[in-house]
C-alpha cells in the first residue's frame, strides 16, 4: 500500500485522462480532470510539478487477455493475500506517456487499481519481458506450494539474470568488456603514474647531488666583486639586478638577473636560466 503526506498534490493518468487529487477531511478528493493531451506541459501541471509532495502515477487498466499472455512484454505486479500475479499486457501507450511525463521534470509510477480514487490501494507493476514473465510465474507456483521459500527466491534471482532476454545478454556482454576495458586502460594509466614518478625522483636525486656538488668557491670579497663586474660596464652593462643574501656560515648568494641572454658566464659562476646566473662565495674565504 502506498502512503502519501498529506499536503500532497496526486495525479493518476487514467483512460487517457489526467486526474488530480487532493486530501480534504481526510480523504481524497479529485479537483481536476483533463485530458491528457491538454495537461502536457500545461500551465497547471508544470505548477504543480513544482511542489515537492507532487507525485504522478499511471494507472494500467486489468484487460489482460489469456490468449496473449506470454507475448512480448507485459507489466506485471505482485499481489499478496491471496499471493498472485497481475499482468497488463503492454500496448506502448504507457511507455509514451511514462516519457512524455519525464519530459516534463517528473518521475511517473505505475500501478494497477480498480478506480483511480483507489490509488493508496494500487499494486506497483513493472515492465517485464516474456522469459522474465515465465521466470515469475515458475517462481510464484514454488511459492505457493508452500516448499524452498527462501531457495526459490534465490533460484528466481538466479534465472532472471542467467536466463534473460537475449538483448540483455548482448548488454551484459558489452558492460563485461567495457569493465575489462576500463580495468586494463586503469592499470596502464597505473603503471605510467608510477613510471613518470619514477623518474621524477631519479631526477630529484640528480638534481640534488648536482647542487651538492656546486658548492660556493672559496673566493674573496674581492674575486667575488670582480665576477659580478664582468658582466658588463657602460655601454656594455647586461645587469638588470642582483639580490644578495647569505646563511648562518656565513656564505654569500648572489643572484644576478641580465637583459640579455649570455651563453657563457666567468669562472665560478652558474648559468641557471640564459638571464639568471648564481655566483657565491664560501665565508671561510674572507
Amino acid at each position: 500500500m502506498n502512503t502519501f503526506p498529506s499536503t500532497a498534490e496526486v495525479w493518476i493518468i487514467h483512460e487517457s485522462q489526467a486526474l488530480l487529487f487532493r486530501r480534504r477531511d481526510q480523504q481524497w478528493q479529485q479537483e481536476i480532470a483533463m485530458p491528457f493531451n491538454e495537461f502536457l506541459g500545461s500551465a497547471t501541471a508544470l505548477s504543480s510539478f513544482t511542489l515537492p509532495d507532487t507525485s504522478i502515477h499511471i494507472n494500467l487498466k486489468n484487460t489482460q487477455n489469456p490468449e496473449q499472455s506470454g507475448q512480448g512484454k507485459c507489466w506485471v505486479g505482485l499481489c499478496h493475500d491471496p499471493l498472485r500475479l497481475i499482468e497488463v499486457q503492454d500496448n506502448q501507450i504507457h511507455t509514451r506517456q511514462l516519457h512524455e511525463i519525464r519530459t516534463m521534470g517528473k518521475v511517473a509510477r505505475t500501478i494497477c487499481v480498480d478506480k483511480p480514487q483507489n490509488f493508496e490501494r494500487g499494486i506497483e507493476m513493472m515492465l517485464v519481458h516474456a522469459q522474465e514473465h515465465q521466470h515469475l510465474k515458475n517462481w510464484l507456483a514454488s511459492q505457493k506450494s508452500g516448499a524452498r521459500k527462501f531457495s526459490g527466491g534465490l533460484q528466481l534471482c538466479a534465472a532472471l539474470w542467467l536466463k534473460a532476454e537475449s538483448s540483455y545478454q548482448h548488454l551484459r556482454l558489452a558492460a563485461l568488456a567495457c569493465t575489462a576495458l576500463s580495468l586494463g586502460v586503469m592499470n596502464w594509466n597505473m603503471e605510467q603514474q608510477l613510471e613518470k614518478q619514477g623518474h621524477q625522483i631519479e631526477r630529484s636525486i640528480q638534481l640534488s647531488r648536482t647542487k651538492a656538488a656546486a658548492e660556493p668557491a672559496a673566493m674573496s670579497f674581492e674575486q667575488w666583486s670582480e665576477q659580478i663586474n664582468k658582466f658588463g660596464k657602460s655601454n656594455r652593462a647586461n645587469l638588470q639586478s642582483l639580490n644578495i643574501h647569505w646563511n648562518n656560515n656565513g656564505d654569500v648568494y648572489s643572484y644576478a638577473v641580465l637583459e640579455r641572454e649570455r651563453k657563457r658566464v666567468p669562472k665560478g659562476c652558474t648559468l641557471e636560466t640564459p638571464v639568471r646566473v648564481q655566483c657565491s662565495a664560501k665565508a671561510s674565504a674572507r
